[in-house]
């Protein structure tokens, strides 16, 4: 199955230039001396708002500073929100569907309750504060309600299966809650 799966995605031109690029922001954060010699703290002021020009294709910031130097610098941290970000949304959002889709009655209801505040919190407070955008109060919730109805489907798969092949079941230990 793997393996299909990869001889099709050799196959999609997309998947290849995807690969290509993420592997390239990879070795900008891991390696930025490779594609930079300046220094990412250095300012001068006599460079205050100079355009691009050899060396320094982004210009200088209002501080005299290279931009293209602090945005190849800039992508180590940026990639770590990212994918501390993302790290997190799958955790706890997989966590709490699966104890919501497990468990159901009055504990899949308090958790879906507060999935739903988690949800408007962002809409709340965009007419407050115009750019609310923490990524992990954005996006938990949505992988909670994946993950509960995927648990919900799964579930009703497996007890079909323990009910249709009571006697010879090698899957006895997933017949909970039928």
């Amino acid at each position: 199955m793997w393996a299909e799966a990869w001889r099709t995605l050799r196959r999609n031109p997309l998947f290849i230039i995807a690969a290509v690029l993420i592997l390239l922001v990879l070795l900008v954060a891991l390696f930025p001396t490779l594609f930079t010699k300046g220094d990412p703290t250095y300012c001068d002021l006599e460079h205050s708002l100079d355009p691009s020009g050899p060396g320094h294709p982004f210009g200088y910031d209002l501080q005299g500073c290279d931009v293209y130097t602090r945005t190849v610098y800039g992508t180590r941290a940026s990639l770590s929100v990212g994918v501390l970000t993302t790290l997190l949304v799958v955790v706890a959002g997989g966590l709490i569907g699966a104890l919501a889709g497990y468990f159901g009655g009055w504990v899949d209801a308090l958790l879906s309750r507060i999935t739903d505040i988690f949800y408007a919190i962002p809409l709340l407070l965009g007419d407050v504060q115009n750019g609310f955008n923490d990524p992990f109060i954005v996006h938990f919730p949505g992988s909670t309600k994946f993950n509960e109805s995927k648990k919900y489907t799964l579930n009703n798969i497996k007890c079909l299966n323990c009910k249709n092949n009571e006697s010879n079941n090698k899957f006895n230990f997933y017949c909970f809650k039928c």
